[in-house]
């Protein structure tokens, strides 16, 4: 998975994620209703004026998708965390469908998405290397500071299709602030302090 959990508060359960997600563990998830039965499921938190503060939820803990997927490890050598491509199997990840308790379905969810919430820090791939927030519901190219205290928000995606993403607040006014950067970018990896509660840069 692209997310390495240094230390947390809290773990959800794990929910269902909407289908056809595409959430990668790592990303910011938020909760919304199935706009067919008002069911509560996971979708990748999206910046566009889809999700409020009260919709994002956490980190998400794992993959709901069979492509794209990357793994965090420690490198033996320099003993520093680093990011790699990594094979999903399908039979066992498909976690979108309904009907919980059929296992020779394939496809069938095997489990909901685990969910970081609650504060903590971590480490994680996903985020964006060439955009920064420039408004409440949009970002633009731009370079991110990855500062010590560097605060971090949701993409959107209104022109980039950055949601789920961590994107730098681009010090704008306006922008939900969902984690604060700690230790900068190293190997790739992106070391944040995910905020218990996210709060509007005034």
């Amino acid at each position: 998975m692209g997310l390495r959990v240094i230390n947390h508060v809290l773990i959800d359960q794990g929910r269902k994620p909407a289908s056809s997600s595409g959430i990668h563990a790592g990303q910011i998830v938020a909760i919304q209703a199935n706009s067919t039965t008002g069911d509560p499921e996971l979708a990748r938190a999206n910046r566009d004026g889809t999700h409020t503060i009260a919709h994002v939820v956490g980190l998400a803990g794992d993959d709901a998708t069979t492509t794209s997927n990357t793994q965090i490890i420690v490198n033996p050598v320099s003993l520093e965390f680093e990011t790699h491509t990594t094979r999903r199997l399908g039979d066992f990840q498909d976690e979108v469908v309904e009907g919980v308790t059929n296992w020779t379905d394939t496809g069938t969810p095997r489990r909901g998405v685990t969910v970081y919430s609650g504060g903590g820090e971590f480490v994680t791939d996903k985020y964006e290397t060439l955009f920064v927030a420039n408004a409440a519901t949009t970002d633009t190219a731009g370079t991110p500071a990855f500062a010590v205290g560097d605060g971090y928000t949701y993409g959107s995606a209104t022109t980039n299709a950055l949601q789920g993403q961590f994107v730098d607040d681009g010090g704008s006014s306006g922008i939900i602030v969902v984690a604060r950067c700690t230790d900068g970018v190293l190997n790739d990896c992106l070391y944040v302090r995910w905020l218990p509660v996210p709060y509007v840069t005034p």
